[in-house]
């Protein structure tokens, strides 16, 4: 029997590799959506289950990104024996796709046979090579340096086991590593191989139990394995064995001892065992062969995906980690990425005197034909050296002084965040550095050398780069002209193949992929970004500052980010992370210096040594008060109720598939829900601007599905949009006209027709106080004020008229603690007040702090309702990708539910 499916919408790699999928059998692919394209991928995967926790949805994942970013047409067949890998890949080829994947070395000679049917088709083995590769011109090899990512991993290992100083329960520090590996094939000992060699460069007296437990599905062998090891002495186990290394990280978490991950970032399947994992991009692999096949560039031949083209790496580290290794961890990386350190691909290259004990500081260098000695890192940065120091810096405007002795370094090869709430001023120093202010007083040094940058120009010239919040790129032009803009090859005579050439060698060599012909218009947020901080790399920028990079992007693309800033760092650029947001923070940042009302408060602390509830209390000099948690005594009547919704906002969108919603009154749902699956449109029909082709919508019991944006805010519907700039607000008004908004046709706002003015700025003054909004002038325009401050805009407005019904959709995007809180609070009231209040957002920490019940929305339908009490964000984050939805009828589905 054969498994076929069509892919989620904008799945997020980062939620992916945390989550399982269910799925059902059918005939033939299923297509959720019609293509935006005509291009079709077809990928054929040698398992019988798609999500085994890395390597085989991984490659789902990159057919999904190409998806939304590429617009192809993509499908997916999954196998339960190797007789279904012609008859797949033959019909794959008969209907025309462009591109034909094939998963997994098992394939090889599946491939092999179907590409000499198919000269005129695509294809691509992922994991092996076909042999001879002259005789498959139509047939591209991808695989991958594995063994560089194991190195990393078993490096950070290394240097765990060896440091008697640590304290982890269950670490014994004897030297000795345990591994399990599924089967000894040339995949598997490329990972081990360079998993020992990292181990052993770190800790020279490492030895190793390995152990073939014959399958790579055996999750009881994984487990029985590795209680073995573990009694033999390992406290720290390596998996290389597919589903078989599921076991091992389950007795890792039973028993207490570590284990890593493999292929994908596994350490959601055990947060406090799994110490890191290795890394197989599969998902990289597959998205650039679709890239290159669509857009032309695509060839035959032998292609490996290796650590400085973002092909395998090693996963962040867990919690617990001490941050002083990381540096010497990146200091590694950054060896094997220039060829410093060159890892073994095989256990039989492991000979010589290093591998008996090399000592500490000697890096060895291994090759495919032996292994011999190198000199130490002579390239690499010392541990003391200062890319940037700013020294007393003073910064004044009119009425405020923005930054008042300000005191900061950055190290080469660090990740600093720079954190503090809107208006503390972390972003005049980013401009000071970057050359777009003058200080008033202070001083500053850039690698041990003076520096007074007195434009961006002066700036960019020393090799300082810096990404804003907002991007800087012309809209018109494509990728390559933004690039070179200022230094196009040729001079006068632009030489456009040349600067596009330049622009593709940028991107590989970054892990930064962008088409160099694609128009900057066309490209969604994420994209944008990857060509601001390909500008600065184009000018050799050493220092990288990125200025609230996230704000804007969505939770798959923020962690792309995060894993290329990793890439930088390990090639020694210093990153100046300028952020409000604490979980990014932990997850990424080496060290912290947080800035609070223009002031250092904390000084480039180990971000390993402090807890977000430290730095919260510091950025804002004091501890939140935890939100009410009373729930409301109404008596739960119908807030808002939809019966078949249906619409759709553009043919390439999932739109809405008959959703039935219900929000009582006295309770707040969250709608859980990966990007691009519904839940714009689902806002927007709410409020009114988005036509419902068919269903019934009622708000506090009345019939609305008919009514415009108007007559349903007289229902009682309040909106907060997600983008208060483009939707919420009319940034050229002043803040008593954005307050006026709502109710400017009533009195006592108007009267007989005529505006009152007096009324109107009377109300706002009110609200402006009870709202806390700054500055407390209602005549300000609000294109002037902060992004907190214009949602506390919006809330004031919506939320002051007692509505029957609130519609959230992501109301704290980009909104600093106080703002975050601020809102919260207001949420939390209405519900106690007895509103109904539908909370759309991306974060699920946000939805399980508020919500009382969650519906999770896959591909423009709501396929499960879960109770927050009753569930966990694994759960939830499963459901978001399809899985285990079959029980969408279960408790806190629908109506009918007791909330009070």
């Amino acid at each position: 029997m054969r498994m076929r499916l069509r892919g989620l919408w904008a799945v997020g790699l980062a939620v992916a590799v945390s989550a399982g999928t269910s799925m059902a059998a059918s005939a033939a692919p299923l297509h959720h959506r019609a293509a935006a394209s005509t291009f079709k991928v077809g990928i054929v995967e040698s398992g019988p289950v798609l999500n085994d926790h890395g390597f085989i949805y991984l490659s789902y994942v990159g057919l999904m990104r190409a998806e939304k970013q590429l617009h192809v047409q993509g499908s997916y067949v999954l196998t339960q024996g190797q007789g279904d890998y012609v008859p797949d890949l033959t019909n794959y080829a008969r209907q025309g796709y462009n591109l034909v994947i094939g998963i997994s070395f098992q394939e090889t000679s599946a491939i092999q046979q179907v590409a000499k049917e198919f000269p005129k088709t695509k294809f691509v083995l992922i994991d092996s090579e076909v042999s001879p590769l002259s005789a498959y011109p139509n047939v591209s090899s991808v695989i991958f340096d594995a063994n560089q990512g194991a190195f990393l991993a078993g490096a950070l290992c290394g240097y765990l086991e060896a440091d008697t100083h640590l304290h982890w329960k269950g670490l014994v520090h004897n030297h000795v590593l345990g591994i399990v590996g599924g089967m000894n094939i040339p995949p598997v000992d490329t990972y081990i191989a360079g998993f020992e060699a990292g181990a052993r460069y770190a800790d020279p007296k490492a030895t190793f139990l390995l152990t073939y437990t014959g399958s790579f599905t055996d999750v009881t062998g994984g487990e029985q394995a590795a209680l073995a090891e573990h009694g033999k002495g390992a406290s720290i186990i390596f998996p290389v064995a597919g589903d078989t290394g599921l076991g091992v990280i389950t007795a890792a978490k039973t028993h207490g001892f570590y284990s890593l991950g493999v292929d994908a970032d596994q350490a959601y399947l055990a947060p406090k065992n799994v110490i890191t994992s290795a890394l197989k991009r599969v998902d990289v692999a597959v998205y650039d062969e679709i890239y290159s096949a669509l857009h032309g560039t695509w060839h035959g031949g032998l292609k490996t995906f290796t650590l400085n083209m973002n092909g395998v790496g090693m996963a962040p580290p867990m919690k617990g980690v001490p941050a002083a290794i990381m540096p010497t961890v990146n200091r590694r990386r950054a060896a094997v990425d220039t060829g410093t350190i060159q890892v073994p691909f095989s256990r039989g290259g492991l000979t010589g005197p290093a591998c008996g004990g090399a000592p500490h500081g000697a890096p060895p260098l291994v090759t495919k034909g032996g292994y011999r000695m190198a000199r130490p890192e002579g390239a690499q940065a010392r541990a003391d050296e200062i890319a940037l120091r700013v020294e007393g810096l003073v910064k004044r405007f009119p009425g405020v002084v923005a930054n008042d002795g300000v005191h900061l370094d950055l190290r080469p090869g660090e990740i600093h965040a720079v954190l503090g709430e809107n208006g503390a001023g972390k972003s005049t120093l980013m401009e000071i550095v970057y050359g777009r202010y003058a200080p008033d007083g202070g001083r500053m040094s850039l690698f041990g050398r003076p520096y007074a940058p007195r434009s961006a120009r002066d700036a960019i010239a020393a090799g300082v780069g810096m990404v804003h919040q907002h991007f800087l790129l012309i809209p018109a032009f494509t990728v390559a002209e933004n690039i070179v803009l200022g230094q196009e090859p040729g001079g006068a005579v632009f030489r456009r193949q040349a600067a596009e050439e330049r622009v593709a060698a940028l991107a590989a060599r970054y892990g930064l992929p962008v088409d160099p012909r694609a128009r900057v218009a066309d490209l969604p947020v994420g994209l944008r970004q990857r060509v601001e901080i390909l500008k600065a790399f184009y000018r050799d920028a050493r220092i990288l500052i990125l200025d609230e990079p996230t704000a804007a992007l969505t939770v798959g693309e923020a962690n792309e980010l995060f894993e290329a800033m990793r890439g930088f760092a390990a090639r020694g650029i210093g990153i100046l992370f300028v952020t409000h947001k604490l979980d990014e923070v932990m997850a990424v940042a080496d060290r912290v210096t947080v800035m609070r009302r223009g002031r250092v408060v904390v000084a480039g602390r180990q971000a390993g040594e402090t807890s977000p509830a430290e730095l919260a209390r510091e950025m804002i000099g004091f501890d939140l008060p935890p939100p009410a948690a009373a729930r409301s005594r109404v008596d739960g009547g119908p807030g808002i109720v939809a019966q078949g919704l249906t619409a759709q906002a553009d043919p390439g969108s999932p739109g809405l598939k008959g959703v039935d919603l219900e929000v009582r009154r006295g309770e707040i749902v969250g709608i859980a829900a990966v990007e691009g699956n519904g839940q714009s449109e689902l806002a927007a029909a709410l409020a009114g601007t988005l036509p419902v082709r068919s269903g019934h919508l009622w708000i506090g019991g009345r019939d609305v599905t008919r009514l415009g944006v108007d007559e349903r805010l007289r229902a009682g519907l309040a909106v907060i949009p997600a983008d208060r700039q483009a939707e919420g607000l009319v940034l050229a008004f002043t803040v008593a006209e954005n307050i006026a908004l709502r109710h400017y046709r009533r009195p006592p706002l108007s009267r007989a027709g005529l505006l009152d003015w007096g009324a109107i700025r009377e109300r706002a003054a009110r609200l402006v106080r009870e709202y806390d909004v700054r500055p407390p002038n209602p005549g300000a325009l609000a294109a002037t004020l902060s992004g907190g401050n214009q949602q506390k805009v919006i809330v004031a407005r919506e939320m002051a008229g007692d509505p029957v019904a609130v519609v959230a959709a992501q109301p704290t995007r980009g909104l600093d603690i106080l703002a975050t809180d601020f809102v919260h609070r207001r949420l939390l009231e209405r519900r106690a007040a007895g509103g109904a209040v539908l909370l759309i957002s991306l974060d699920l920490d946000e939805i399980f702090a508020l919500a009382d019940r969650i519906a999770v929305l896959v591909r423009g339908r709501i396929v499960a309702w879960r109770t927050t009490a009753d569930t966990t964000k694994e759960e939830i984050g499963r459901l978001m990708l399809g899985a285990d939805a079959g029980d969408a009828g279960a408790e806190g589905a629908g109506g009918g539910h007791d909330v009070g």
